[in-house]
């Protein structure tokens, strides 16, 4: 639908299909951009593997039931991982458990990938779709602070030769908490360009370089160390060490680390115990960064209002709101007030103020905040310090007292 100007004004019909349209979008008869549609979600949980005796009691139907119940419980655990923090886990350990038991409700959608029988037990592969809705509103009831944003996949590098073995752990560990790990290629071009050094300092060229051709947000450098300690029982121990680097654009490159003391007969022996501790000690710290950056939280309930200048340019108003949808935490928007220069939203905000201010900053040309709300730029204003046209019938605002960290 295009929108002319006759005269220095738009004309009353042409208003009300602009109005009409905006809407839609917020009513949802207009669809979402196909990438929205196919991004993926912490709430698919692929790959569970679950195994059942196989006896004689139910017959074979009873057994299926069993092992995919199994998956779903085991499924859960796994989301629980993506989206809460190790010390949350631990603190709502009671609560979970009480989910946990109703791990077939919250599945919305469960395929068997395979099944078999391997001597005694029924082993399935399953993957289980959660329902977004019924595990966040028995979070959000809990007031318990979540993340529904995935961790980008990521590019690993190894630091030394010969790491393979930790290498595995790390994804074996990673595929637990949904982290997409991936391998480079080691070919002349990966050896001309991805030096683990360049990696671990976080070097733009190199990180622009690596996500153009892995399409990899994050890089990883990882190093494992290990010493003899004093023997304990006779037996010998060792300090495994394991470091890793994460490097993502514009940021600053972190070094995390984890030390394990196993024994064993020999050092191989000790790694082999001490690798899957370290992993998953590395992957939990890691994960405990992302979903505090992008959590949902409960007690943080923000009513927001946007005033977005659009110019009356409708293809680039439909992929701000689409845009705008996808930010984790934004519920309930509503249509306040527009014209065909510019809209005002209003929308229920959980979350901390700075992450949804970052997100909409990415969706606009401009962005300023004042005491009434924020004001968005579509495209570049010519003058963004004028201030907002008053409307006669614009209501007030809803939100009350809003926390003093808001704005």
């Amino acid at each position: 639908m295009k929108i002319s100007n006759q005269n220095g004004r738009i004309t009353w019909q042409r208003l009300a299909a602009l109005l009409m349209f905006v809407s839609l979008l917020w009513s949802g008869t207009v669809e979402s951009a196909p990438a929205e549609k196919g991004r993926g979600s912490v709430y698919e949980v692929q790959g569970v593997e679950s195994s059942v005796p196989v006896s004689g009691k139910g017959g074979a139907e009873a057994q299926h039931n069993a092992a995919v119940l199994g998956a779903q419980q085991e499924g859960l655990q796994r989301l629980f991982k993506r989206i809460l923090t190790g010390s949350e886990r631990e603190a709502r350990k009671e609560f979970l458990s009480t989910l946990l038991k109703d791990a077939k409700r919250l599945s919305e959608r469960v395929m068997v990938r395979s099944e078999k029988q391997v001597g005694e037990k029924m082993n399935l592969i399953v993957d289980v779709i959660f329902s977004k809705k019924e595990v966040g509103e028995a979070l959000v009831k809990e007031s318990v602070p979540f993340c529904e944003v995935a961790h980008p996949s990521v590019l690993l590098v190894s630091k030394e030769e010969g790491g393979g073995v930790f290498q595995k752990a790390l994804q074996s560990a990673a595929r637990d908490y949904g982290i997409s790990m991936l391998l480079p290629l080691g070919d002349m071009e990966d050896l001309t360009h991805l030096a683990w050094e360049r990696v671990a300092k976080g070097d733009a060229e190199v990180l622009t370089w690596a996500s153009s051709r892995y399409g990899a947000s994050d890089a990883w450098v990882i190093g494992v160390e290990t010493a003899p300690v004093t023997a304990r029982k006779g037996q010998p121990f060792f300090r495994v060490t394991a470091t890793l680097v994460v490097s993502r654009p514009q940021t600053a490159s972190v070094t995390l680390k984890a030390v394990e003391e196993k024994g064993g007969t020999n050092q191989e022996a000790a790694q082999a115990v001490a690798y899957p501790v370290l992993a998953n000690k590395l992957i939990q710290q890691v994960m405990d960064r992302w979903i505090q950056d992008h959590s949902m939280q409960p007690g943080l309930k923000h009513q927001t209002r946007l005033r977005v200048i659009h110019e009356a340019q409708l293809a680039r108003l439909t992929e701000f709101v689409n845009g705008l949808r996808g930010i984790s935490g934004v519920k309930n928007p509503q249509v306040l007030s527009s014209s065909a220069r510019e809209s005002v939203y209003e929308f229920e905000y959980h979350g901390r103020d700075e992450v949804l201010q970052e997100a909409l900053r990415k969706l606009a040309a401009h962005m300023e905040s004042t005491p009434e709300g924020l004001t968005l730029w579509l495209f570049a204003p010519k003058n963004p310090a004028a201030p907002a046209p008053k409307e006669a019938n614009s209501p007030a605002p809803v939100a009350a007292d809003p926390p003093k960290s808001w704005l």
